[in-house]
């Protein structure tokens, strides 16, 4: 199973009769390296154009580093529930692990984790990628990692808004 070891955030579709579902899990693992897990939904209606957040009003859903909860963190989460919902690189079975990496001076860098559910359990992929930007976010490089074959460049994804949605947050 897959338990994350740092911070970041976590993102499911689900499709249903009536809308898709975007599962978020935002994981902040404290110095003690103990987790703490907040659990929003994204009902996304084409049909109906409309989007709604659902989450626990006394949830920390504290993203955006402003010193308070307030419709700047849930337009935040919502812009990388749709971000993830409009891309068409990643399979929309697999489940989404987005993380910050150690930033070298100068590059932001993001690690998109591929996760494969599996009897309720989550597991990772072969491979992941990671988007870097030497632009303070606003463009970034996607990159496919392998477990073998190290790291290549892909410029044929749609990857990045998902980058520059996430890496405008605090997790």
């Amino acid at each position: 199973m897959y338990l994350p070891h740092t911070s970041g955030i976590l993102l499911q579709r689900i499709e249903t009769a009536d809308d898709v579902k975007i599962i978020i899990k935002l994981s902040r693992i404290d110095a003690d390296y103990t987790a703490t897990t907040t659990d929003l939904t994204l009902h996304i209606n084409e049909n109906k154009n409309s989007l709604k957040l659902d989450y626990d009003p006394w949830s920390d859903i504290n993203v955006i580093p402003d010193g308070s909860i307030d419709e700047k963190d849930t337009q935040a989460i919502i812009d990388l529930a749709v971000a993830f919902y409009r891309q068409t690189t990643i399979d929309p079975e697999l489940t989404v692990f987005l993380s910050p990496i150690d930033n070298h001076p100068g590059v932001l860098r993001v690690r998109i984790g591929l996760l494969n559910l599996n009897e309720d359990e989550l597991y990772p992929l072969g491979y992941f990628f990671t988007a870097a930007s030497v632009d303070n976010g606003v463009n970034f490089r996607i990159f496919r990692v392998t477990s073998h074959g190290g790291s290549h460049p892909q410029d044929d994804t749609d990857l990045e808004p998902m980058a520059k949605a996430f890496i405008k947050m605090k997790v």
